[in-house]
């Protein structure tokens, strides 16, 4: 499905409010160890920093109304921040074309470093440079080949700052 001379033209023209927009992408489950407010803390960040990256969380799962309703309280939703239910997966090499840097955010909890999450190797297959926010082989293998960034550890600011610098 993947291949990464694909384009996402299609993908963000019809989405007028990416542009030309450096684009972060999360896909997957809107679940407890997901963390995606993880994204959404990151997002309020960027704004903070005046950056242009937009971030666009797809996905469903017990934790997705919340993820809204928290976008809405840090005011970035629709902002820099937006949310779409999941799409299928024939959908995803398109995405990823379209994105700039791909995510697997996990909650803290060095457990789940260990995951193997198909988000993962989709972006390593689409040719998406990947975000991780833990420790584990993931962020050794990612700064090893340099194919992303590793944001664990860092305070919701640097890592804000590190995602925006990679981006520009």
């Amino acid at each position: 499905l993947f291949n990464p001379n694909l384009s996402g033209e299609n993908f963000r023209t019809k989405r007028e409010w990416l542009k030309d927009s450096p684009l972060l992408v999360y896909t997957g489950t809107f679940g407890m160890i997901n963390g995606v407010t993880y994204l959404v803390d990151i997002a309020e960040q960027l704004l903070f920093l005046n950056s242009n990256v937009k971030i666009l969380l797809l996905g469903h799962g017990s934790e997705f109304s919340m993820v809204n309703s928290y976008a809405r309280e840090k005011n970035v939703l629709n902002t820099n921040l937006f949310i779409e239910p999941s799409i299928k997966k024939e959908e995803l090499p398109e995405v990823l074309a379209a994105a700039d840097l791909a995510s697997n955010i996990v909650i803290n909890v060095p457990e789940l470093w260990n995951n193997s999450a198909n988000k993962f190797f989709d972006a390593l297959a689409s040719g998406t440079p990947v975000l991780i926010n833990s420790g584990g082989w993931q962020a050794e293998l990612i700064e090893r080949e340099e194919i992303g960034i590793v944001t664990y550890g860092l305070s919701l600011y640097d890592a804000a700052i590190k995602i925006d610098q990679f981006l520009h």
